[in-house]
């Protein structure tokens, strides 16, 4: 019997276990990483706030691979959240995305000491709750704009998807597992939440003298 009979003939319990293996391993990867090496930047754990994710791509290698990073690392769990979801396996698509949520922040391939997680969760919202998440992106912009604070807009638009959740008809595992992002979400900001508190966290848009 071949590898993928074996698996088909297994039970969902089997499936879903490897399902959510592979996922994290996706998520594992750092685009950030391999864009910097890429372009032949400094290593983005290394300089700025030492976060590998899209907002500090733009001081360590700049516009392009930053937006690369993003795209990419909102790509990797909306890819295997939105076909799941179109073939008819709505729970296997949330535990999935939840896995590259993890794999993202904690990398088997990089120590466990991943990004922050919040453009994998935005591709998450997108890919399972296409409505719902175009008002957590929106959410995110407007609190970006208000405030001028990555982290707080991250962190803020975290928790407005659990509220936002409430209204779906049938939220089921959505409810908790959103949760659980917002508050690992909140977790990984929490050097940023300490430089906010003695001002010290730096804007995400840098005011331009005349």
């Amino acid at each position: 019997m071949g590898l993928y009979s074996w698996i088909s003939s297994g039970s969902i319990y089997l499936q879903l276990g490897l399902l959510l293996v592979v996922a994290y391993l996706l998520g594992s990867i750092c685009f950030a990483i391999l864009f910097a090496r890429l372009f032949g930047m400094p290593d983005p754990r290394r300089i700025g706030s030492g976060n590998p994710g899209a907002t500090n791509m733009i001081r360590a290698a700049g516009r392009l691979p930053a937006v690369l990073t993003l795209l990419f690392d909102m790509g990797k769990v909306f890819i295997p959240v939105y076909v799941l979801r179109n073939m008819a396996y709505p729970d296997m698509a949330i535990w999935a995305g939840l896995a590259v949520f993890l794999g993202h922040l904690f990398p088997i391939y990089h120590r466990f000491r991943g990004g922050k997680g919040v453009a994998v969760y935005l591709g998450f919202y997108l890919a399972a709750w296409p409505l719902l998440g175009l008002a957590v992106l929106g959410a995110w912009l407007l609190l970006a704009g208000v405030f001028n604070y990555a982290s707080v807009a991250g962190i803020g638009a975290s928790i407005i998807a659990c509220f936002l959740m409430l209204g779906l008809p049938s939220p089921g595992m959505a409810l908790p597992i959103s949760i659980v992002i917002a508050a690992l979400v909140a977790f990984c900001h929490r050097s940023n939440l300490r430089k906010l508190a003695r001002g010290r966290e730096g804007a995400l848009f840098k005011s331009r003298r005349r």
